[in-house]
């Protein structure tokens, strides 16, 4: 017996990849909150490529701010806005902010817990957003959220069961998810006494540690911001003794810094570095590339009709 579902597949499939959105090249964001933007940059020189300045309505946003990029989105998590957590979302392809919307955590887990880090992963079951806080008025620990990640738009962002305690003495700075292990990097900084150690935790969904690793920075560091460019993992930092916006890139097995470049342009950029995230800018499919596949799964499915029914006929 022949089979016919082949050709139709092959039919579909070209459909599909027509009609849904190619990728394009994968870079890093990176959040300077008091130029009141968000640069993409070059993943492996450092070049500014673009830049998105906020809307008038966006105040300037802490340096604690959170980054995270679906593809098409970018989402801020400021805990310096109207509500103790305020989330505002960017649209990469047609060039226009959404209004904000509040994010609620837990006051169990902290009466004013900032989300200070954020990441966005897509699963066979949602898509989610997932963030990190720290209580400023019992630094650390800090806690993990899972939040159910709505179209911009619809409802406000919801956490999806209890906040996760990270380890104790750690207090998280900067989040990014892996879209192709399904596991979060965290970083932060190792509290004991008055010493403070620049750290990166590989967790789990539920926070549970899987990896830790510390690299070595010279001179001093403070981490802000967690960004994973295809295999490749970035951290973004202030390096204290110069002032100057560090990016880093880390070896995932052992910490080491492989690469580093010096945030510059456009714009002062002496202020804090925020949140950082990596991932692809998905554009938009044109109407040209939907109708030539719709045609072509139009004419693949009476080709088929066609020689089911010459089969039959001749059968």
């Amino acid at each position: 017996m022949k089979s016919h579902a082949l050709p139709f597949t092959l039919a579909l499939c070209a459909l599909t990849a027509l009609t849904s959105s190619a990728p394009c090249r994968a870079d890093l964001f990176a959040l300077l909150g008091s130029e009141r933007q968000i640069v993409r940059l070059d993943s492996t020189t450092g070049a500014v490529l673009d830049a998105y300045p906020f809307d008038t309505f966006i105040p300037q946003v802490t340096s604690a701010a959170g980054l995270a990029f679906d593809g098409r989105t970018l989402s801020i998590s400021d805990p310096g806005g109207f509500a103790p957590n305020v989330l505002y979302r960017y649209d990469v392809n047609y060039g226009f902010w959404h209004l904000p919307s509040p994010i609620i955590t837990d006051p169990g887990a902290g009466s004013d817990a900032q989300l200070n880090g954020l990441g966005f992963l897509r699963t066979e079951n949602g898509e989610w957003l997932f963030g990190v806080t720290r209580d400023l008025s019992d630094l650390p620990p800090s806690h993990l959220y899972q939040f159910f990640s709505f179209p911009p738009g619809g409802p406000d962002p919801l956490f999806s069961g209890p906040p996760q305690a990270l380890p104790a003495g750690f207090a998280a700075q900067g989040l990014d998810a892996d879209p192709v292990t399904g596991e979060l990097w965290i970083a932060g900084d190792q509290i004991e006494m008055q010493t403070r150690t620049p750290m990166l935790l590989r967790t789990d969904l539920t926070g549970a540690v899987l990896q830790t690793l510390v690299p070595q920075f010279d001179p001093p560091t403070l981490l802000r911001g967690v960004g994973i460019d295809g295999d490749k993992l970035f951290v973004a930092g202030r390096n204290l003794p110069t002032l100057s916006n560090q990016i880093y890139q880390i070896d995932r097995t052992t910490g080491a810094v492989l690469n580093t470049f010096t945030l510059s342009g456009p714009g002062n950029t002496s202020g804090l570095i925020g949140g950082l995230a990596g991932g692809t800018i998905v554009p938009e499919p044109t109407s040209g590339l939907l109708s030539a596949g719709l045609f072509g799964a139009v004419s693949a499915l009476r080709g088929r009709r066609r020689r089911v029914r010459s089969e039959r006929s001749n059968g």
